[in-house]
Protein backbone atom coordinates (compact mmCIF):
# COMPACT_ATOMS: atom_id res chain seq x y z
CA UNK A 1 0.00 0.00 0.00
CA UNK A 2 1.44 3.33 -1.07
CA UNK A 3 1.81 5.99 1.63
CA UNK A 4 -0.64 8.86 1.42
CA UNK A 5 0.71 11.86 -0.47
CA UNK A 6 1.44 14.93 1.60
CA UNK A 7 -1.02 17.70 0.78
CA UNK A 8 0.49 21.17 0.94
CA UNK A 9 -1.37 24.46 1.48
CA UNK A 10 1.34 26.32 -0.50
CA UNK A 11 -0.97 27.11 -3.42
CA UNK A 12 -3.39 28.83 -1.05
CA UNK A 13 -0.74 31.06 0.52
CA UNK A 14 0.92 31.78 -2.84
CA UNK A 15 -2.44 32.94 -4.22
CA UNK A 16 -3.39 34.97 -1.15
CA UNK A 17 -0.01 36.71 -1.13
CA UNK A 18 -0.12 37.59 -4.82
CA UNK A 19 -0.92 41.22 -4.02
CA UNK A 20 2.41 41.52 -2.17
CA UNK A 21 4.40 40.66 -5.27
CA UNK A 22 2.30 42.98 -7.45
CA UNK A 23 2.71 45.99 -5.19
CA UNK A 24 6.42 45.38 -4.62
CA UNK A 25 7.03 45.27 -8.37
CA UNK A 26 4.97 48.44 -8.84
CA UNK A 27 6.93 50.20 -6.08
CA UNK A 28 10.24 49.33 -7.73
CA UNK A 29 8.93 50.74 -11.01
CA UNK A 30 7.79 53.97 -9.32
CA UNK A 31 11.22 54.36 -7.70
CA UNK A 32 12.92 53.68 -11.02
CA UNK A 33 14.91 50.84 -9.45
CA UNK A 34 15.27 48.79 -12.62
CA UNK A 35 16.33 51.82 -14.63
CA UNK A 36 19.09 52.62 -12.13
CA UNK A 37 20.81 49.25 -12.00
CA UNK A 38 24.27 49.72 -13.54
CA UNK A 39 25.33 47.50 -16.47
CA UNK A 40 28.05 46.00 -14.27
CA UNK A 41 25.57 45.59 -11.43
CA UNK A 42 24.60 47.59 -8.33
CA UNK A 43 24.85 47.03 -4.60
CA UNK A 44 22.09 47.88 -2.12
CA UNK A 45 24.06 51.02 -1.28
CA UNK A 46 24.14 52.01 -4.96
CA UNK A 47 20.41 51.43 -5.32
CA UNK A 48 19.61 53.38 -2.15
CA UNK A 49 21.63 56.36 -3.35
CA UNK A 50 20.07 56.31 -6.83
CA UNK A 51 16.48 55.77 -5.68
CA UNK A 52 16.45 57.88 -2.52
CA UNK A 53 15.71 55.03 -0.11
CA UNK A 54 17.45 53.68 2.94
CA UNK A 55 19.99 50.93 2.38
CA UNK A 56 17.73 48.52 4.25
CA UNK A 57 14.78 49.48 2.04
CA UNK A 58 16.83 49.05 -1.12
CA UNK A 59 18.07 45.66 0.05
CA UNK A 60 14.60 44.36 0.89
CA UNK A 61 13.08 45.58 -2.36
CA UNK A 62 15.95 44.25 -4.48
CA UNK A 63 15.99 40.90 -2.68
CA UNK A 64 12.24 40.54 -3.09
CA UNK A 65 12.24 41.18 -6.85
CA UNK A 66 15.25 38.88 -7.11
CA UNK A 67 13.18 36.10 -5.56
CA UNK A 68 10.40 36.97 -8.01
CA UNK A 69 12.80 36.59 -10.94
CA UNK A 70 13.34 40.22 -12.00
CA UNK A 71 16.94 40.56 -10.77
CA UNK A 72 19.88 38.26 -10.15
CA UNK A 73 22.15 38.56 -7.10
CA UNK A 74 25.71 37.41 -6.63
CA UNK A 75 28.12 38.51 -3.89
CA UNK A 76 25.81 41.37 -2.91
CA UNK A 77 25.55 42.75 -6.45
CA UNK A 78 22.24 42.91 -8.32
CA UNK A 79 21.88 42.71 -12.10
CA UNK A 80 18.91 42.92 -14.46
CA UNK A 81 17.43 39.82 -16.05
CA UNK A 82 16.54 39.75 -19.75
CA UNK A 83 12.90 40.42 -18.86
CA UNK A 84 13.59 43.44 -16.67
CA UNK A 85 16.15 44.78 -19.16
CA UNK A 86 13.58 44.73 -21.96
CA UNK A 87 10.35 45.63 -20.18
CA UNK A 88 11.17 47.49 -16.95
CA UNK A 89 13.85 50.04 -17.95
CA UNK A 90 12.35 53.41 -18.78
CA UNK A 91 14.56 53.92 -21.83
CA UNK A 92 13.40 50.68 -23.45
CA UNK A 93 10.90 50.93 -26.32
CA UNK A 94 9.09 47.97 -24.76
CA UNK A 95 8.84 49.60 -21.29
CA UNK A 96 5.74 48.37 -19.46
CA UNK A 97 5.73 50.67 -16.46
CA UNK A 98 2.62 52.41 -17.73
CA UNK A 99 0.86 49.09 -18.18
CA UNK A 100 1.63 48.17 -14.59
CA UNK A 101 0.13 51.46 -13.44
CA UNK A 102 -3.07 50.77 -15.38
CA UNK A 103 -3.40 47.16 -14.24
CA UNK A 104 -3.15 48.26 -10.60
CA UNK A 105 -5.55 51.18 -11.00
CA UNK A 106 -7.88 51.48 -7.99
CA UNK A 107 -10.96 50.56 -10.02
CA UNK A 108 -9.43 47.19 -10.88
CA UNK A 109 -8.02 46.46 -7.44
CA UNK A 110 -11.18 47.62 -5.67
CA UNK A 111 -13.24 45.53 -8.06
CA UNK A 112 -11.35 42.38 -7.14
CA UNK A 113 -11.53 43.19 -3.44
CA UNK A 114 -15.32 43.12 -3.86
CA UNK A 115 -15.56 40.24 -6.34
CA UNK A 116 -17.93 38.36 -4.04
CA UNK A 117 -20.41 41.24 -4.33
CA UNK A 118 -19.91 41.30 -8.11
CA UNK A 119 -20.61 37.56 -8.25
CA UNK A 120 -23.91 38.06 -6.42
CA UNK A 121 -24.87 40.96 -8.70
CA UNK A 122 -23.52 39.45 -11.91
CA UNK A 123 -21.43 42.51 -12.72
CA UNK A 124 -19.37 45.32 -11.28
CA UNK A 125 -20.34 46.96 -8.00
CA UNK A 126 -17.97 49.87 -8.60
CA UNK A 127 -19.80 53.17 -9.08
CA UNK A 128 -20.34 54.71 -12.54
CA UNK A 129 -20.50 51.29 -14.23
CA UNK A 130 -16.93 50.43 -13.29
CA UNK A 131 -14.54 51.26 -16.10
CA UNK A 132 -17.37 52.06 -18.52
CA UNK A 133 -18.19 55.45 -17.01
CA UNK A 134 -18.43 58.38 -19.39
CA UNK A 135 -14.91 59.41 -20.44
CA UNK A 136 -13.39 57.57 -17.49
CA UNK A 137 -9.82 58.89 -16.98
CA UNK A 138 -8.64 55.31 -16.50
CA UNK A 139 -8.67 54.99 -20.29
CA UNK A 140 -6.14 57.80 -20.62
CA UNK A 141 -3.84 55.77 -18.36
CA UNK A 142 -4.56 52.74 -20.52
CA UNK A 143 -3.74 54.59 -23.73
CA UNK A 144 -0.53 56.03 -22.32
CA UNK A 145 0.71 52.78 -20.82
CA UNK A 146 -0.37 49.89 -23.00
CA UNK A 147 1.16 50.64 -26.40
CA UNK A 148 4.29 48.49 -25.89
CA UNK A 149 2.14 45.56 -24.74
CA UNK A 150 -0.14 45.90 -27.76
CA UNK A 151 2.61 46.25 -30.38
CA UNK A 152 2.80 42.50 -31.24
CA UNK A 153 -0.97 42.37 -31.80
CA UNK A 154 -0.84 45.55 -33.88
CA UNK A 155 1.82 44.03 -36.11
CA UNK A 156 -0.22 40.85 -36.45
CA UNK A 157 -3.29 42.84 -37.49
CA UNK A 158 -1.33 44.59 -40.23
CA UNK A 159 0.10 41.24 -41.36
CA UNK A 160 -3.31 39.64 -41.95
CA UNK A 161 -4.21 42.31 -44.51
CA UNK A 162 -3.09 41.42 -48.02
CA UNK A 163 -4.06 44.43 -50.12
CA UNK A 164 -1.91 45.84 -52.90
CA UNK A 165 0.65 48.09 -51.23
CA UNK A 166 -0.58 51.21 -52.99
CA UNK A 167 -4.28 50.63 -52.23
CA UNK A 168 -5.94 53.66 -50.59
CA UNK A 169 -7.17 51.68 -47.58
CA UNK A 170 -9.74 53.38 -45.34
CA UNK A 171 -9.60 52.15 -41.74
CA UNK A 172 -11.89 52.77 -38.78
CA UNK A 173 -10.28 52.04 -35.41
CA UNK A 174 -13.03 51.78 -32.77
CA UNK A 175 -11.86 52.60 -29.23
CA UNK A 176 -8.54 53.57 -30.77
CA UNK A 177 -6.86 54.30 -27.43
CA UNK A 178 -3.11 54.62 -28.14
CA UNK A 179 -3.85 54.33 -31.86
CA UNK A 180 -1.15 51.77 -32.62
CA UNK A 181 -3.47 49.27 -34.33
CA UNK A 182 -4.44 51.72 -37.04
CA UNK A 183 -0.99 53.28 -37.15
CA UNK A 184 0.70 49.97 -38.00
CA UNK A 185 -1.73 49.50 -40.90
CA UNK A 186 -0.86 53.01 -42.02
CA UNK A 187 2.83 52.10 -41.93
CA UNK A 188 2.22 49.10 -44.20
CA UNK A 189 -0.04 50.98 -46.63
CA UNK A 190 1.28 54.49 -47.43
CA UNK A 191 -2.05 55.55 -48.96
CA UNK A 192 -4.13 54.40 -45.99
CA UNK A 193 -6.34 56.88 -44.14
CA UNK A 194 -6.92 56.02 -40.49
CA UNK A 195 -9.96 57.19 -38.48
CA UNK A 196 -9.52 56.76 -34.73
CA UNK A 197 -12.71 56.77 -32.64
CA UNK A 198 -12.59 57.25 -28.88
CA UNK A 199 -13.50 59.57 -26.03
CA UNK A 200 -12.41 63.19 -26.39
CA UNK A 201 -9.99 62.90 -23.47
CA UNK A 202 -8.29 59.79 -24.93
CA UNK A 203 -7.83 60.81 -28.57
CA UNK A 204 -4.89 63.19 -27.95
CA UNK A 205 -2.79 60.14 -27.02
CA UNK A 206 -3.51 58.51 -30.40
CA UNK A 207 -2.88 61.79 -32.23
CA UNK A 208 0.47 62.19 -30.47
CA UNK A 209 1.48 58.64 -31.37
CA UNK A 210 0.42 59.13 -34.98
CA UNK A 211 2.72 62.17 -35.12
CA UNK A 212 5.61 60.10 -33.72
CA UNK A 213 5.13 57.64 -36.56
CA UNK A 214 4.95 60.41 -39.17
CA UNK A 215 1.25 59.92 -39.88
CA UNK A 216 -0.35 63.18 -38.73
CA UNK A 217 -1.66 63.97 -42.23
CA UNK A 218 -3.34 60.56 -42.53
CA UNK A 219 -4.74 60.20 -39.01
CA UNK A 220 -8.24 61.52 -38.38
CA UNK A 221 -10.35 61.45 -35.21
CA UNK A 222 -13.99 60.82 -34.35
CA UNK A 223 -15.00 61.84 -30.83
CA UNK A 224 -17.57 60.02 -28.74
CA UNK A 225 -19.19 56.66 -28.08
CA UNK A 226 -19.12 53.97 -30.75
CA UNK A 227 -22.78 53.33 -29.98
CA UNK A 228 -23.83 56.93 -30.64
CA UNK A 229 -21.62 58.68 -33.20
CA UNK A 230 -21.84 58.30 -36.97
CA UNK A 231 -18.94 56.36 -38.48
CA UNK A 232 -19.26 57.48 -42.08
CA UNK A 233 -18.99 55.05 -44.99
CA UNK A 234 -16.58 53.36 -47.36
CA UNK A 235 -14.32 51.60 -44.88
CA UNK A 236 -12.19 48.69 -46.05
CA UNK A 237 -11.26 47.65 -42.52
CA UNK A 238 -12.88 48.21 -39.13
CA UNK A 239 -10.86 47.38 -36.02
CA UNK A 240 -12.64 46.13 -32.89
CA UNK A 241 -9.74 45.74 -30.49
CA UNK A 242 -10.25 44.86 -26.82
CA UNK A 243 -13.81 46.18 -26.97
CA UNK A 244 -16.50 43.52 -27.24
CA UNK A 245 -15.62 41.95 -23.89
CA UNK A 246 -17.00 45.03 -22.11
CA UNK A 247 -20.61 44.41 -23.20
CA UNK A 248 -23.22 41.68 -23.52
CA UNK A 249 -23.90 39.69 -26.69
CA UNK A 250 -27.01 41.65 -27.71
CA UNK A 251 -25.21 44.98 -27.44
CA UNK A 252 -22.25 43.65 -29.41
CA UNK A 253 -24.44 42.26 -32.18
CA UNK A 254 -26.15 45.63 -32.60
CA UNK A 255 -22.77 47.36 -32.83
CA UNK A 256 -21.53 44.88 -35.44
CA UNK A 257 -24.68 45.54 -37.49
CA UNK A 258 -23.93 49.27 -37.29
CA UNK A 259 -20.37 48.65 -38.41
CA UNK A 260 -21.64 46.63 -41.36
CA UNK A 261 -23.46 49.68 -42.69
CA UNK A 262 -20.22 51.66 -42.78
CA UNK A 263 -18.16 48.88 -44.34
CA UNK A 264 -17.59 48.26 -48.05
CA UNK A 265 -19.23 45.02 -49.32
CA UNK A 266 -15.86 43.23 -49.36
CA UNK A 267 -14.65 44.92 -46.18
CA UNK A 268 -13.27 43.18 -43.11
CA UNK A 269 -13.80 43.49 -39.37
CA UNK A 270 -10.71 42.57 -37.38
CA UNK A 271 -11.44 41.79 -33.75
CA UNK A 272 -8.86 41.39 -30.98
CA UNK A 273 -10.08 39.51 -27.91
CA UNK A 274 -9.24 37.20 -25.02
CA UNK A 275 -10.95 34.00 -26.19
CA UNK A 276 -11.10 31.03 -23.80
CA UNK A 277 -11.84 27.51 -24.97
CA UNK A 278 -15.36 26.16 -24.64
CA UNK A 279 -14.46 24.71 -21.23
CA UNK A 280 -13.79 28.30 -20.02
CA UNK A 281 -10.83 27.20 -17.89
CA UNK A 282 -8.18 27.09 -20.62
CA UNK A 283 -5.92 28.55 -21.83
CA UNK A 284 -4.98 30.13 -18.49
CA UNK A 285 -4.61 33.79 -19.54
CA UNK A 286 -7.76 33.86 -21.64
CA UNK A 287 -9.82 32.08 -18.97
CA UNK A 288 -8.70 34.35 -16.11
CA UNK A 289 -9.82 37.43 -18.05
CA UNK A 290 -13.48 36.67 -17.36
CA UNK A 291 -12.97 37.70 -13.71
CA UNK A 292 -11.61 41.09 -14.82
CA UNK A 293 -14.79 41.73 -16.76
CA UNK A 294 -17.00 40.55 -13.88
CA UNK A 295 -15.52 43.09 -11.48
CA UNK A 296 -15.11 46.04 -13.86
CA UNK A 297 -18.13 45.99 -16.18
CA UNK A 298 -21.90 45.63 -15.75
CA UNK A 299 -22.33 42.80 -18.28
CA UNK A 300 -18.97 42.09 -19.92
CA UNK A 301 -17.33 38.68 -20.25
CA UNK A 302 -14.53 36.71 -21.89
CA UNK A 303 -16.49 35.19 -24.78
CA UNK A 304 -15.67 31.89 -26.47
CA UNK A 305 -15.17 31.80 -30.21
CA UNK A 306 -18.57 30.12 -30.65
CA UNK A 307 -20.24 33.00 -28.81
CA UNK A 308 -18.38 35.65 -30.79
CA UNK A 309 -19.01 33.84 -34.07
CA UNK A 310 -22.75 33.83 -33.33
CA UNK A 311 -22.71 37.59 -32.73
CA UNK A 312 -21.03 38.18 -36.09
CA UNK A 313 -23.27 35.75 -37.97
CA UNK A 314 -26.38 37.31 -36.43
CA UNK A 315 -25.09 40.66 -37.72
CA UNK A 316 -24.57 39.34 -41.25
CA UNK A 317 -20.90 38.27 -41.19
CA UNK A 318 -20.88 34.61 -42.14
CA UNK A 319 -17.14 34.06 -42.49
CA UNK A 320 -15.14 34.24 -39.26
CA UNK A 321 -11.59 32.99 -38.84
CA UNK A 322 -9.88 32.78 -35.44
CA UNK A 323 -6.12 33.42 -35.29
CA UNK A 324 -4.34 32.84 -31.94
CA UNK A 325 -1.43 35.17 -31.19
CA UNK A 326 0.98 33.20 -28.98
CA UNK A 327 2.70 33.80 -26.64
CA UNK A 328 0.08 36.46 -25.80
CA UNK A 329 -3.35 35.43 -24.46
CA UNK A 330 -5.11 37.28 -27.26
CA UNK A 331 -6.68 36.14 -30.53
CA UNK A 332 -7.74 37.79 -33.75
CA UNK A 333 -11.00 37.15 -35.55
CA UNK A 334 -11.19 38.18 -39.20
CA UNK A 335 -14.82 38.57 -40.26
CA UNK A 336 -16.27 39.08 -43.73
CA UNK A 337 -19.69 38.75 -45.28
Amino acid sequence: MEPAKEVSPFLIFETINGYQSAHTLAACIRLGLFSKIKPEGSTAEDIASACGTTVKGARVLADTVTVLGFLTKQNGTYKLTDVSEKFLKKDSKAYLGGAVKFLLTPKLTEGFRRIDEAAVKGGTVIEDDGTLGFEDPVWVDFAQGMLPMMMPAAMAIADVLDYDKDKPVKVLDIAASHGIFGIKIGEKYPNAQIYGLDWKNVLPVAVENAAKFGMSDRYHTIEGSAFEVEFGEGYDVVLLTNFLHHFNAETNTALIEKIGKSLNPDGKIITLEFIPNDDRVSPRGEALFAAVMLVTTPEGDAFTFRELEKMFKDAGFENNVQIPLPPTPQHLIVSTR
